[in-house]
């Protein structure tokens, strides 16, 4: 976004905040477990329970915060995909 645009109060605007989180996640090496939960498109619940066998989704815990590497994620999703030749 260039910083030069204002508008007509000579503000700058705000940014949009899809904008804004595509960003902050190309900044950082994990996702959140609403990140994570968009991007496979189910429910945070439903991805707390795939934490536990038999699924074991790997999470690390910081202060208490739930956080998935991004590289673990690509990797599993890597390991997951299954091919016509595979049916």
């Amino acid at each position: 976004m260039a910083d030069h645009i204002t508008n007509n109060r000579g503000e700058k605007p705000l940014d949009s905040a899809p904008a804004a989180e595509a960003r902050k996640r190309a900044a950082s090496p994990f996702l959140t477990g609403s990140e994570l939960a968009r991007r496979w498109q189910m429910s945070v619940r439903t991805l707390e329970g795939w934490r536990s066998p038999p699924r074991k989704v790997p999470f690390i815990k910081v202060s208490g915060r739930v956080l998935y590497r991004l590289t673990d994620i690509e990797r599993l999703e890597v390991a997951s995909e299954t091919h016509p030749s595979q049916w």
